[in-house]
């Protein structure tokens, strides 16, 4: 009995250790994590975990054209909605469902937004800097199922990705090890809040041809080519959402390279889903908003600061009308935590713009 006793004592022990090395390996691993995005994308999704648990009443994910173009601050401070921004530049279209999945564990928003715009997006995939893309929305998930599903799916379209190194960051950043610092570490476990909450602002503005027009006459062709692994993780992201009550809006930012084609594409597949599609490079809508392509991106694909916040008002508005969103649930904590954020935005705007102004 005693010897039996004492296999089954050894046996806990050594699963006791095996958790700790686990945890050591998944903790530390994060240190190791390469943060060559100066925006560090990932540390944003890992930031989310620290939000008051229920707390957002919008859930936005896509990649850098919303990512820059969607600004939770400015939506806060004109509607009082409280948003996130869960999405990294170039986020890949298989990788909706996996990141709106892990959103929903710890919140359940009224509206989820999605840069439908993706759809279309074929990366390659052979590429390393499209690859960190990858790694950007997985490397700070929590370990779970759905992460090791979400693997699977990035090895299966990556070759060069394997499903051990994005579960466990120090394998996949083992290389790192000579360079790596304690700064790499404390930022990665500490998670610093993002006041930004998720967003990517623009700074500099290079005007683009006037986007008056652009829309108006249908263009011959059928446009742009779905993602098949988008169009699969889309209508599994969709889905769930509404099994657990979550609107979905599509959408499409304002950018310069835009056709009516591509635009009717994304309708045809959000009729055939039943959920809303909603075009910002229309003439009416551009006009409402006051976006020019003269002041208001960065680039052709991406708006500046100053169009993320005409966009984003506009789009508040246009929320509020449509969709049953409920702000009056909002807990004091995250009132003030919300408060806190706009006047850290409004701050860094002042900041950046009094920059300009001295060196005109």
């Amino acid at each position: 009995m005693s010897k039996h006793k004492d296999k089954i004592y050894k046996a806990i022990r050594a699963v006791i250790f095996s958790f700790i090395c686990l945890c050591g390996i998944l903790i530390i691993g994060q240190g190791f994590i390469q943060m060559d995005d100066g925006k560090l994308a990932a540390i944003k999704c890992g930031q989310y975990y620290d939000l008051e648990k229920n707390s957002l009443d919008v859930l936005c994910v896509g990649a850098s054209t919303l990512k820059g173009g969607f600004s939770p601050d400015t939506l806060y401070q004109e509607n009082g909605i409280v948003s996130y921004q869960r999405g990294t530049s170039a986020m890949a279209p298989s990788l909706f469902y996996y990141s709106v999945k892990e959103a929903l564990k710890t919140q359940h928003p009224a509206l989820v937004i999605a840069d439908a715009g993706q759809l279309y997006k074929h990366y390659d995939y052979t590429d390393e800097a499209v690859c960190m893309t990858l790694n950007a929305n997985l490397d700070f998930c929590h370990l779970s199922l759905d992460k090791a599903e979400a693997a699977f799916k990035v090895s299966e379209i990556a070759e060069s990705e394997k499903v051990p190194d994005i579960l466990f960051p120090m394998l996949h950043y083992h290389n790192r090890w000579e360079t790596v610092s304690y700064k790499d570490f404390s930022t990665a476990i500490q998670t610093p809040y993002d006041p930004l909450m998720g967003q990517s602002l623009y700074w500099k503005t290079v005007p683009q041809p006037t986007l008056v027009g652009h829309m108006d006459i249908p263009n011959s062709g059928d446009g742009r080519k779905y993602n098949k692994d988008g169009v699969e993780s889309f209508t599994r992201m969709i889905e769930y959402c509404k099994s657990k009550g979550v609107d979905v809006l599509l959408v499409r930012a304002p950018r310069a390279d835009w056709s009516w084609a591509d635009s009717e594409g994304l309708q045809k597949y959000a009729d055939k889903m039943g959920v809303e599609y909603l075009d910002m490079n229309t003439d009416e809508v551009l006009e409402e908003m006051g976006v020019t392509g003269e002041s208001d991106f960065h680039n052709p694909h991406h708006l500046n600061y100053k169009g993320s916040e005409k966009m984003t008002r506009w789009l508040g508005n246009y929320i509020m009308e449509h969709y049953d969103i409920d702000t009056s649930d909002t807990t004091e904590t995250t009132k003030a935590q919300m408060e806190k954020n706009v006047q850290y935005y409004k701050d860094l705007i002042a900041e950046h713009e009094k920059a300009e102004q001295a060196e005109d």
